[in-house]
């Protein structure tokens, strides 16, 4: 909610024609509740502020370079330790605790992963991306079809992407 507060504020200031992001991970319901994402996403929403969401966390987006799956997360721990991520993060000597998130070649490394038909990784996970958010909604409960309640999920637009941020985290 803080995150989307400072950005409504900072798009009032900012001149008009402006696209204000939030890029976040939806961390554990204990930690922030459903109800709060709810509302932070309604404020966003009603202010034009896009939301790119991360459940459980942005390593997500990395994983969906390697592999599709399914399973749901806890923690962001869970998800490195438990998910083919692990061992590509150790196959290019970056698994100590977020060391990662700094790697300058990181997103050349996933880019850089072709499958067997030669398509790049950032394809792939752009396509493992829409198929699991399409198979997240169609098994959802009633009524909790928000990106906070789907797990996992890595929410994002394609323009988002045009922008390189998601993309290439590294451009900017």
């Amino acid at each position: 909610m803080q995150l989307v507060k400072l950005a409504i504020e900072q798009k009032r200031k900012s001149p008009k024609g402006d696209i204000f992001w939030v890029v976040y991970d939806r961390e554990s319901p204990p930690k922030y509740s459903h109800e709060l994402h709810l509302l932070a996403a309604k404020n966003a929403n009603d202010n034009g502020v896009e939301i790119a969401l991360s459940n459980v966390c942005f390593e997500l987006w990395l994983l969906l370079h390697l592999d599709y799956s399914t399973a749901s997360y806890g923690n962001c721990d869970s998800l490195k330790k438990n998910s083919v991520l692990n061992d590509f993060l150790k196959s290019k000597n970056l698994h100590s605790k977020n060391e990662h998130k700094a790697a300058p070649l990181l997103f050349e490394m996933l880019r850089n992963n072709h499958d067997k038909q030669g398509i790049d990784g950032v394809a792939q996970a752009l396509r493992r991306a829409a198929k699991l958010k399409k198979n997240m909604l169609a098994t959802a409960e009633l009524g909790k079809e928000a990106p906070c309640y789907l797990n996992p999920l890595y929410r994002r637009s394609r323009a988002f992407c045009r922008y390189g941020a998601i993309c290439n985290p590294y451009l900017n």
